[in-house]
C-alpha cells in the first residue's frame, strides 16, 4: 500500500503543534508496514534552480499510483497541497486531510471518501488503511464501482456474460407476446441508481435481432433516472413472438458522463476544421 504525504515544502518553520500532528500520523502508518511518499522530501532543488514541470509531472505520477493521501493542510498559503487534494478528489482517492480550518471550510466539506480533521486520532489512520485497501482492489478491478440495483419481485439480477463484456444483461421480467410490426415496452424487472459520473444505454444484444427478428430502440438512461427500466422492442417479422420471463433481448452499458463537465457558450463562429460542413457520404464509399 502506498500513500502519498501532501503538505506545503515552502513554509520555512512549522508549529510545534502541526509536527506533532504530522508525525503522528506518519509514524502510526509506518507502524502497520504502509509505504509513504513524500514530495516534500523526495527532490534536491538548487537554489537557483528555475521550475518546470518535471518535478510536478513525477509527483501527479505518484499521486496516480497512491491507494491514499495524506494531506497536511495548514492555515497558510501554499498552492501544491490544494492541487494534490483536488487531484484525490476527483479520482476518488481516500484522502485523511489534516487541517486547522477542518471544521470552517465549506470546499473542504464536500469533499469525497475523505476525512478532515484538526487532531488525526488512531481511529483515522485505521479508516485510512481500510478504504486504501478497497480502493486499491478497485483499482485492480477486483471490486467495482458500487451500482444499485431495485428489483422488483421475482425479478433477476443484471448479467454479464464475460468479464470483459461492455454491457449488463437486461432479463424479461413477464411473458408477453409481441404481434408482427408491434412496438412494445418489455419490462426487465428492475430499477438501478448509477454512480454519479455514469449514464446508460439499453440496447438490443446482438442475438436479438439475428435469431428473433427483434429491434431493440435506444434508450437513454440518465444519471438521476430512479424508475423502471423497459427495453422497447418492435417485432421485425412476420409471426408473433412470445417474451417469455428470463428471457436476455437487451442490454444495459454504462458510459462516463462527459456532459457534466461541458459548459455551453455562444458564438457567432466556429473554429475552421477540415471537414468543416461536409456530412453524410462526404468522404466516399
Amino acid at each position: 500500500m502506498l500513500t502519498y504525504m501532501a503538505r506545503p515544502i515552502d513554509l520555512t518553520r512549522l508549529t510545534e503543534e502541526q509536527n506533532k500532528h504530522y508525525l503522528f500520523v506518519n509514524n502510526a502508518l509506518h507502524n502497520r508496514g504502509v509505504v509513504r511518499y513524500e514530495p516534500a522530501r523526495a527532490f534536491s532543488v538548487p537554489q537557483l534552480a528555475v521550475p518546470d514541470g518535471t518535478v510536478e509531472g513525477i509527483n501527479r505520477r505518484a499521486l496516480h499510483e497512491a491507494h491514499a493521501l495524506v494531506a497536511f493542510y495548514p492555515e497558510a498559503k501554499t498552492i501544491g497541497v490544494p492541487m494534490e487534494i483536488e487531484f484525490a478528489r476527483n479520482r476518488q482517492t481516500p484522502a485523511l486531510i489534516i487541517s486547522e480550518v477542518a471544521q470552517k471550510s465549506w470546499a473542504l466539506a464536500g469533499a469525497p471518501r475523505a476525512r478532515v480533521t484538526a487532531y488525526p486520532t488512531q481511529d483515522d489512520t485505521d479508516w485510512l488503511i481500510e478504504e486504501a485497501a478497497k480502493f486499491g482492489w478497485e483499482k485492480q478491478g477486483k471490486i467495482g464501482t458500487p451500482m444499485r440495483v431495485q428489483l422488483d419481485d421475482g425479478a433477476q439480477m443484471p448479467t454479464r456474460g464475460y468479464p470483459g463484456d461492455a454491457g449488463f444483461d437486461l432479463y424479461v421480467q413477464e411473458e408477453l407476446t409481441i404481434q408482427p410490426g408491434d412496438f412494445v415496452d418489455v419490462p426487465c424487472g428492475c430499477a438501478i441508481q448509477l454512480p454519479d459520473h455514469l449514464w446508460a444505454m439499453i440496447t438490443g444484444r446482438s442475438s436479438t435481432l439475428r435469431k428473433h427478428d427483434l429491434l431493440v430502440t435506444t434508450g437513454i438512461i440518465d444519471t438521476g433516472y430512479r424508475g423502471p427500466l423497459f427495453a422497447g422492442v418492435k417485432n421485425l417479422g412476420a409471426e408473433p413472438f412470445t417474451a417469455k420471463k428470463g428471457m436476455r433481448l437487451a442490454q444495459l452499458i454504462p458510459f462516463g458522463n462527459v456532459a457534466e463537465n461541458l459548459r455551453l457558450v455562444e458564438a457567432t463562429t466556429l473554429d475552421q476544421s477540415k471537414r468543416g460542413k461536409f456530412g453524410f457520404g462526404s468522404s466516399g464509399e
